[in-house]
């Protein structure tokens, strides 16, 4: 094989593998990460710090248990270079029954001639602070093979539809089966959520107790029902250019807990934005590899 032919081969690969690694582990709680840990600074006293952010003041319109609609537009990067970006859209709608939501994510990345292009979004309802799923879509498109995913999920059954690519399966969460060695039953959930539910349901946990030492989540995932941990590591301020205007944000931070030990996710969660998450890091064999910084935001009243 030429040289030039085996090195666009191996190149070919690499990007296709950073590109998808960033859509997945930066906005779909997937089982990729944790390690040791981040120095994570006590907030500054600094009276710069609270002239920058009081610029976001008329910005937060997270208010209450459950905020109102808002969006909120992400930089994505891949190390230094910057891979494209990712927004999440919340809202709400009345429906015969009550109010029902909609918490989606819409990314584009580029990186020389490869794509890839997203769209995650969850249908739901709340009730007493818990998420309970309707649906979950999932379609992709770009470089390589497209396709589309969809979870469907009946309360009055107790029962989960899920089509993931070329995996399907079904669950009755009446059964005091366990879907995996060590889980608890399936009828001993009060609720499952999809991948991008849970991010939402973290959101209105983290907002009713910052500094809470752990949540756990029963979450549907390809290849079935998995529980993944989200711990409680500080608090840092974090200085990031939003709508225009440098800021700091006074953020709580949680860490992804997963097995492996090589990696480690981070999450942040800005105060001054009704705990909204503002950057997402991802390490690898503690060196930044995939990371997400909140660069829009938008609340309408």
């Amino acid at each position: 094989m030429p040289l030039a032919i085996h090195l666009n081969k191996h190149l070919t690969s690499f990007i296709r593998v950073v590109i998808f690694k960033l859509a997945f582990s930066l906005f779909v709680i997937l089982p990729v990460s944790a390690t040791a840990g981040l120095d994570v600074r006590a907030p500054s006293n600094d009276k710069s710090a609270d002239k920058m952010t009081a610029s976001l003041s008329n910005l937060s319109g997270l208010k209450g248990a459950i905020p109102q609609n808002f969006n909120a537009t992400y930089k994505m990067y891949y190390k230094w270079m910057k891979m494209g970006e990712g927004r999440y859209e919340f809202q709400q709608r009345k429906i015969p029954s009550g109010i029902q939501y909609q918490f989606s994510l819409s990314s584009k990345m580029r990186f020389l001639f490869f794509s890839d292009k997203r769209k995650i979004s969850s249908d739901f309802t709340i009730n007493k602070g818990l998420i309970f799923p309707i649906v979950y879509q999932h379609t992709r498109e770009g470089s390589g093979a497209d396709y589309s995913e969809q979870v469907d999920f009946d309360w009055n059954k107790r029962t989960v539809d899920a089509r993931f690519h070329k995996k399907s399966y079904q669950l009755d969460l009446n059964s005091p089966k366990q879907p995996i060695e060590g889980q608890a039953a399936l009828n001993s959930y009060t609720t499952v959520l999809d991948g991008i539910a849970v991010q939402f349901q973290l959101f209105l946990d983290v907002r009713k107790n910052p500094e809470k030492i752990s949540h756990l989540y029963p979450i549907i995932e390809p290849y079935g029902l998995m529980e993944r941990s989200f711990e409680f590591v500080g608090r840092e301020s974090v200085e990031l250019e939003v709508n225009g205007d440098d800021v700091i944000l006074d953020c709580v931070v949680y860490e992804v807990k997963r097995e492996q030990k090589k990696f480690k996710t981070l999450m942040y969660f800005a105060k001054e934005l009704g705990y909204l998450p503002v950057q997402l890091i991802h390490y690898s064999n503690d060196k930044k590899q995939f990371s997400a910084m909140l660069s829009e935001f938008n609340a309408p009243q």
